[in-house]
């Protein structure tokens, strides 16, 4: 899930309602750290929020998406991402060690 931080909503508030309204799932998130990446091709700066959190409740996707799968973070890195996912996989897999 993705999304943006609404007016007046903090971060984290932010990321339960995504959670929430794209899965249906109930999350407490704990921030890890976050990745910014420029793009001056493009005009574009990228920043993404890395959050850790224990799932409850059962999914229902809403409109949004027709499925959904969880994934090892190194099974998700044999994978085609976008924005700079991988980076931010890697650094998450590394804070691990």
């Amino acid at each position: 899930p993705g999304g943006h931080v609404e007016q007046n909503e903090t971060v984290e508030d932010a990321v339960v309602r995504e959670i929430k309204e794209e899965t249906n799932l109930y999350i407490q998130p704990k921030f890890l750290f976050y990745h910014d990446e420029i793009f001056p091709e493009e005009n574009w700066h990228a920043v993404v929020l890395v959050f850790h959190a224990a799932a409850n409740g059962t999914v229902k996707l809403n409109e949004e998406s027709t499925e959904y799968r969880w994934f090892a973070p190194e099974e998700a890195l044999k994978m085609e991402l976008g924005f700079s996912h991988e980076k931010v996989i890697s650094r998450w897999i590394g804070s691990r060690a």
